[in-house]
């Protein structure tokens, strides 16, 4: 196995991805479905192009012999703009408008029409602009514009052209990105061209195919795959989250995430650790079961919840490295709130509190635990001796301590950000320490960091152990600054004892053996001088908690970003809340099929009957609504009944729902319940299935088949097979296309 060492320079090498933090890359379309996928992609096609369409695991861009009369269909706007007089021309545009750059697979295989070629780009409309790189090899020619790579740029009106060359038959993957107004075109992940981008309001990332000339409009056929894409980095729900990694491979990492980054420490048995911090990446969901972490380089960690199991896929220049890729097994421990000292005085349910002559009562002060002392130990002790010290006789408890201990029984982990403020006392410490005490009190196992300042040595961390396979006192220590806090985790299981520092793992060791009694918190001074510490943010791991499911992920967003269904393990609900969504619907009932428009706005959910653009108070149906416990939109009638929403299904952006007003029982998914409601985040979508489901288009098959025709839609189609794939020629639009059921 590689070892991820070699990995991390990744993270800064590709010159054209000028943002490694910010932006990763993404796998978006690898076309292993039966069609093309409508929510991501738009197509079009003139001069004598088809339709895209998907075979065997690819993009076939495809035409037939030019044809600049031919049917022509292009993005809104565009019409004026991409003629077919220049030979036949097949498009596909993302839908995405997230995205920052886009990559994909291309190859010119030897028999490919001469002038054939392929092209990946990025466009703006308004003011019109384009940053293009083309694939048309045709090594014999005499053109530069067909010995292999262009690159094109528009601007203002001024198009700039740069060349390269290679042979047929060899895959490159070809891309294109616009980051902070720099545009870069780039070949196998090396920069070929780039430039400032001016004005530019990118309206489409698009691939195409094509056949130069209309005199010499040959037919072509054309493939692509494995389409990529940029996007940039989002808060993500893993916040809190530590993921512990284990290999049969003798490798292991543990992966702790906060403020949307994480930190990786990478152990390897005969190499050591590796410790990666701030790291960037981008959370997805995979299947109901399933979610992966892209992370800037492209690497991806895969889990499958149900299985617990996971996959590091290493990318070496978008190319799988099998050395440095790896299955694991998973734990995820989920770090719960559970003090942030946010009111006046600590709470009794939490903490148990105690004091040794010289210490004093821990107390609140601005939004921190103080923990502190006088040194003088004619200031008594408590009198009151928690429970969890009363292993240890009251004459052996230590003086000039301040303890709190978490008094709640279901704990196993404990988190904390420690501070010492600038100008303390000689030998002042504070630690958070697991105990493990003998019955009788007379010995104790320990273990846990501490901040401690000694005049010789200054402020340090200190993690202290024992070695479990030789009963050696152990100890790690790092330097430390005064007035800085920082976040230390314990965490304890039946077979690992774990210490971390502001996410990174210090050390991990069997536990075997160890069962702690008392967990919490102490601050000392051993000389008898006063002293004064801090910890805030206290949070906790509870048993129950661990889970390989996670946190809700959306799995459906509207057009303006808004979430709209969220998956939580293998369950969708609702997002929270759905103020602001437009949905519009489509409905089988015993009376056939209906559509309707929905508006969520300020808890109140309104619309009607039929397909509209948008709908505003007031509307025939106005009703208020809210998110139950369930996930379900519940909604209230004017019978008084609660109309119940379950979204059972997402299947590319569809959202099956099973709907009633019979109480939740009436709309669980048990398999008697039917979906019977279906929403959409656009209109289009929605009048599309709900076409389909209404208008058969009365199409009759004739004995001199493959003739079909359709007297409601006045239209012939010819149908003819093609490798494979089912044709067929509109004599309306005097055009090629894919069928498809």
């Amino acid at each position: 196995m590689k070892i991820r060492k070699l990995i991390i320079p990744l993270f800064f090498s590709f010159s054209w991805f000028g943002f490694a933090e910010t932006y990763v890359w993404e796998d978006y379309d690898d076309f292993s479905g039966s069609s093309l996928d409508t929510g991501k992609w738009g197509t079009m096609y003139l001069g004598g192009g088809i339709e895209p369409y998907v075979t065997d695991g690819k993009l076939v861009f495809s035409g037939g012999v030019g044809n600049p009369s031919s049917s022509k269909v292009v993005k809104p706007g565009w019409t004026e703009i991409i003629t077919g007089g220049d030979g036949g021309q097949a498009w596909i545009y993302a839908k995405d408008t997230e995205v920052y750059g886009m990559e994909a697979e291309f190859i010119i295989p030897g028999g490919a029409s001469s002038m054939s070629g392929l092209q990946l780009g990025i466009a703006s409309l308004n003011p019109l602009s384009y940053a293009t790189v083309e694939l048309n090899a045709e090594p014999n020619s005499a053109s530069q514009y067909s010995q292999g790579f262009g690159f094109y740029h528009l601007l203002n009106g001024s198009e700039t052209e740069k060349f390269g060359s290679t042979q047929r038959d060899i895959t490159h993957k070809l891309g294109a990105s616009l980051i902070d107004g720099r545009l870069q075109l780039f070949v196998d992940g090396e920069v070929k061209y780039e430039a400032d981008s001016e004005t530019f309001n990118t309206d489409m990332f698009f691939l195409n195919g094509f056949n130069d000339y209309q005199a010499q409009g040959l037919a072509f056929e054309l493939n692509a795959d494995n389409v990529r894409v940029l996007r940039q980095a989002t808060n993500t729900s893993l916040d809190g989250s530590i993921f512990t990694l284990s290999s049969t491979d003798g490798v292991s990492e543990t992966l702790s995430f906060e403020n949307g980054t994480f930190t990786s420490t990478f152990v390897d048995t005969t190499e050591g650790t590796i410790v990666t911090s701030n790291q960037s990446y981008i959370l997805d969901p995979m299947s109901s079961n399933g979610w992966r972490v892209t992370l800037s380089d492209g690497d991806i960690y895969s889990f499958d919840s149900s299985a617990g199991t996971g996959t590091f896929t290493d990318y070496e220049n978008g190319v799988i490295d099998a050395s440095g890729t790896w299955n694991f097994s998973f734990i995820r421990n989920i770090w719960e709130d559970y003090d942030d000292f946010s009111g006046t005085s600590l709470d009794t349910s939490k903490w148990d509190l105690w004091w040794g002559a010289g210490g004093a009562l821990p107390t609140v002060e601005n939004d921190a635990l103080k923990l502190s002392g006088s040194g003088n130990t004619n200031d008594p002790a408590s009198s009151v001796i928690p429970k969890d010290l009363s292993y240890v006789s009251s004459e052996k408890l230590p003086n000039m301590h301040s303890i709190a201990l978490i008094n709640q029984d279901d704990i196993y982990g404990i988190q904390a950000e420690f501070m010492i403020p600038s100008g303390p006392s000689d030998d002042t410490g504070l630690n958070l320490i697991f105990f493990d005490w003998a019955e009788d009190g007379s010995s104790k196992q320990e273990y846990g960091p501490e901040l401690e300042y000694r005049s010789e040595n200054g402020l340090r961390l200190e993690f202290a152990y024992t070695d479990p396979s030789s009963a050696e006192s152990m100890q790690i220590t790092r330097t430390a600054d005064f007035d800085t806090y920082y976040k230390m985790s314990l965490i304890h299981t039946e077979t690992k004892s774990s210490m971390y520092s502001n996410g990174e793992l210090i050390k991990e060791f069997s536990s075997v053996g160890f069962d702690p009694d008392t967990m919490g918190f102490a601050a000392f001074n051993d000389d008898g001088l006063p002293y004064t510490t801090y910890i805030k943010n206290v949070r906790v791991l509870r048993r129950g908690a661990t889970t390989t499911e996670p946190d809700p992920v959306t799995v459906v967003s509207d057009p303006n970003g808004q979430a709209v269904v969220v998956q939580v393990g293998e369950k969708y609900n609702w997002n929270s809340s759905l103020d602001g969504v437009t949905l519009w619907g489509v409905e089988q009932s015993s009376d056939g099929w209906s559509a309707m428009t929905m508006r969520f706005e300020n808890g109140r959910n309104f619309g009607n009957q039929g397909f509209f653009d948008s709908v505003a108070q007031p509307q025939p149906y106005d009703a208020p609504y809210e998110i139950d416990e369930n996930g379900y939109i519940k909604s209230l009638e004017d019978d008084g009944d609660y109309q119940y929403y379950n979204p059972v299904s997402v299947d590319d952006g569809v959202i099956g729902t099973i709907q009633n007003d019979e109480g939740v029982d009436s709309v669980a998914d048990n398999g008697v319940n039917q979906v019977d409601q279906w929403f959409f985040t656009t209109r289009a979508a929605a009048e599309e299935y709900y076409y389909s489901k209404v208008n058969p288009k009365d199409w009759m098959w004739f004995d001199h088949y493959p003739w079909v025709y359709s007297n409601e839609m006045k239209e012939w189609l010819y149908f003819m097979p093609s490798g494979g794939t089912l044709m067929y020629f509109s004599n309306n639009h005097q055009s090629w296309r894919k069928f498809s059921q």
